[in-house]
């Protein structure tokens, strides 16, 4: 699939963070993995999930790291040569977007904005599809057909989740729809275009009935 093929189904793709790391955001232009954040803050990556939010000083400004509860260990199936820490650690390496159309993300975003509890004021950032993907076109696009940092369970199964779920934009031969998640590894660099909504992650409202800004980058 190209990215052509990937804006005609989803023309925008959805990032969602703190308000208070916004600053970061808009003085670097771009949107960091975990792991990064941590090197960069002088603190040890850690491949343990996260229970609660992770405070910390990137380049003198507060950054917050988001819970990782999402990802109930009772309800992964991990293959048997992988751990969660493993797991963890592979989620960690990477920054990641919904796809969506102009009034907010797949449902699957929708249902992480609508479930998840947010311990401080959030922000949704709006990038048109091609945009982003032209901004990172040296690096990996992956995308996934599943929420990879949830396990939604309905009934007594469990959420089969593995070190191979994302398969580069590329070779991606599916049906567009399918698709849940687009993520880079370490780093994703945002366009001038990028907006962002403060009002839209509470209560999921949609984008097309809150207030929008560009980012300043």
């Amino acid at each position: 699939m190209n990215v052509d093929e990937f804006a005609r189904q989803w023309p925008y793709c959805f990032h969602v963070s703190f308000s208070v790391n916004l600053g970061l955001i808009q003085t670097s232009g771009c949107l960091y993995s975990a792991n990064t954040l941590l090197s960069i803050a002088g603190e040890a990556r850690s491949c343990r999930r996260r229970t609660a939010e992770k405070m910390i000083r990137v380049r003198g400004q507060t950054v917050v790291l988001r819970n990782q509860r999402a990802l109930n260990p009772e309800a992964v199936d991990l293959p048997c040569d992988c751990s969660l820490s493993d797991y963890v650690a592979f989620l960690n390496e990477r920054t990641y977007f919904w796809p969506g159309t102009s009034i907010g993300p797949v449902a699957d975003g929708i249902r992480l904005l609508a479930v998840h509890g947010w311990s401080m004021p959030a922000v949704i950032i709006r990038v048109e599809s091609k945009s982003l993907m032209q901004a990172n076109e040296h690096a990996s696009i992956q995308v996934a057909t599943c929420n990879t940092g949830a396990t939604w369970v309905d009934g007594s199964g469990k959420s089969r989740r593995s070190l191979d779920l994302f398969c580069r934009l590329p070779e991606y031969s599916d049906d567009p729809q399918s698709i849940v998640e687009v993520s880079f590894v370490d780093v994703a660099r945002l366009p001038r275009c990028s907006e962002y909504s403060t009002e839209s992650v509470q209560g999921c409202k949609l984008l097309s009935c809150a207030k929008v800004a560009r980012l300043t980058l």
